[in-house]
């Protein structure tokens, strides 16, 4: 398995571009426990499906705009690569009359192997423009929410930096700056929250020269990502 570990780091490393954990900030106080599970699309066994990688998430309001969390891969880890993220969301700016907010979230990405202890770290930075179509999440009070449905749409970027000069295989690192569109859209209520998001990964990277086969059909560089979170909230006391 050891001399499997560069084409393990590098296949968990590319599906690990997990989706934007939290796009609207919680209220302040508020908890959250989350579990998503989804990868790439790739072709399997004549079946296009979702590398079926899998995260669990909390997080908690600091404050009125700010939400901080973290997250383990269980997927990864049973592959002997163990990675978790620590990051925040803010909400940058809310424009109340058309229900349109802007967020940032920085994320520190670590991942480290079993065999050789190799560590990387990769800083992130997601950026989303959402628009509360149903209901406003982002109308901010201290008081337990109302268990009324509510849904917002959201479109972003992911900028992923690599710190390394060379991969996990020891080639060059061809590019330190790795972008991710993404779009999705989460409902739900304040109790429970669900969230589908589509994630284009990998933009300038050759899908057609690889081990997997991914199903991209747009073009032969990057992969389609579809991700499917379930949500759990705790009101603040």
């Amino acid at each position: 398995m050891k001399k499997l570990f560069p084409f393990v780091f590098l296949f968990i490393f590319i599906a690990s571009c997990a989706p934007s954990r939290y796009v609207v900030p919680l209220k302040r106080g508020e908890q959250s426990v989350s579990f998503n599970m989804g990868g790439p699309l790739i072709n399997y066994s004549g079946l296009v499906i979702p590398v079926p990688f899998t995260s669990v998430n909390y997080a908690y309001g600091w404050k009125k705009n700010t939400t901080v969390f973290g997250s383990l891969h269980p997927t990864a880890l049973a592959y002997g690569v163990g990675q978790i993220e620590l990051g925040l969301v803010h909400r940058v700016h809310y424009f109340e009359g058309s229900k349109i907010g802007i967020s940032a979230s920085p994320v520190l990405n670590v991942m480290l192997d079993k065999w050789d202890w190799n560590l990387r770290v990769y800083p992130q930075l997601d950026l989303n423009v959402y628009w509360n179509f149903a209901g406003d999440l982002s109308r901010h009070c201290d008081c337990p929410g109302d268990k009324k449905a509510s849904a917002y749409a959201y479109i972003g970027v992911a900028n992923w930096i690599e710190l390394n000069r060379t991969r996990a295989n020891g080639q060059p690192q061809p590019q330190n700056w790795l972008l991710a569109p993404q779009l999705g859209i989460n409902a739900g209520s304040a109790l429970w929250r669900y969230s589908l998001e589509f994630k284009y990964m990998g933009l300038f990277s050759r899908n057609d020269e690889v081990v997997v086969s991914y199903y991209n059909p747009i073009s032969t560089t990057g992969a389609i990502g579809v991700y499917f979170t379930v949500y759990k909230i705790f009101a603040a006391k």
